[in-house]
């Protein structure tokens, strides 16, 4: 088993997204937020006291260009953690679920689903989750009432790949996903081989500048991301849309409903419908 480092990095309250932004890069792996505080990991392996102040650095510069924090407002805190078999954990987290069509099961599920269940076939892995996470769900429900068969799809924030795969098996001619993490590639890559639609996924590592000048007129636009993204990406999102195409916005705390729907409206995009959780929002829009 792999020997793993926790980082913990603390911040002003109200900078996580924008922390975390700067912060997830290689060799890190997923990322969890709480209120001024930012978690995440990477393999022993890879840890050195250069990749250690590499990381405190970017996010002090982040917080210091914001004009909302100092630099000396960030600190951050390294743990070596006990070896864990992602795997296991991976496995006793993951039950088969439904959520609208499709049947979510691991990739050696040998139960029975339902013949008009579109099966979607995770990994086990300890950089993303298992698909459960509310704004996960829906946009899972969004894609499957906005995709028509022959859909052109871009994912931005692909992370796992499951909603690009997701898009590819209702029988998207293509989806593309991007995300900062260089995990999220063969992730995606892999489960897309996993759910036979490789063929008809792509999926690249950056942020919206590596996106090819023909990357665009997307049917579907996906964005599983946090608000603060989706608000200073608004433009991004819909600079990459067909008019009339459907931006399916997910990952949005519910107190941030109105500011994202005033930056979707400024960047042309009109909110149709909204998913509402606790605390998790999804947002439906078309761009005019």
């Amino acid at each position: 088993m792999e020997t793993w480092i926790e980082v913990d990095v603390r911040v002003p309250e109200g900078l996580e997204e924008l922390a975390a932004e700067a912060l997830l890069a290689a060799p890190l792996t997923g990322l969890e937020l709480a209120p001024g505080r930012l978690r995440s990991y990477f393999l022993a392996v890879n840890d050195s006291e250069a990749v250690r102040a590499g990381m405190l650095a970017r996010v002090a510069a982040a917080v210091e260009r914001s004009g909302l924090g100092r630099a000396c407002d960030v600190d951050a805190t390294f743990k070596t953690m006990k070896p864990i078999d992602w795997n296991v954990v991976w496995r006793e987290s993951l039950r088969p679920f439904r959520v609208g069509p499709f049947a979510v099961v691991p990739h050696d599920f040998a139960g029975t689903v339902r013949p008009t269940d579109v099966v979607l076939k995770l990994e086990p892995g300890g950089s993303y989750g298992t698909g459960r996470h509310p704004s996960t769900r829906f946009a899972l429900r969004y894609l499957a009432r906005s995709l028509r068969p022959g859909d052109r799809v871009l994912d931005a924030g692909s992370g796992s790949g499951i909603l690009a795969v997701a898009a590819a098996r209702l029988g998207a001619r293509e989806a593309l996903g991007f995300d900062v993490d260089p995990n999220a590639v063969p992730s995606g890559e892999e489960l897309a081989e996993r759910n036979g639609v490789a063929q008809r996924c792509r999926f690249v590592c950056g942020d919206f500048g590596v996106l090819a000048a023909a990357d665009t007129a997307f049917d579907v636009v996906l964005a599983n991301l946090h608000a603060d993204l989706l608000q200073a990406h608004a433009g991004d999102l819909a600079a990459r849309m067909r008019k009339g195409g459907a931006l399916i916005a997910s990952g949005i705390r519910v107190e941030e409903d109105e500011r994202t729907r005033l930056a979707f409206a400024a960047a042309g995009i009109t909110v149709h419908a909204t998913m509402r959780g606790r605390k998790w929002m999804a947002m439906s829009g078309t761009r005019s």
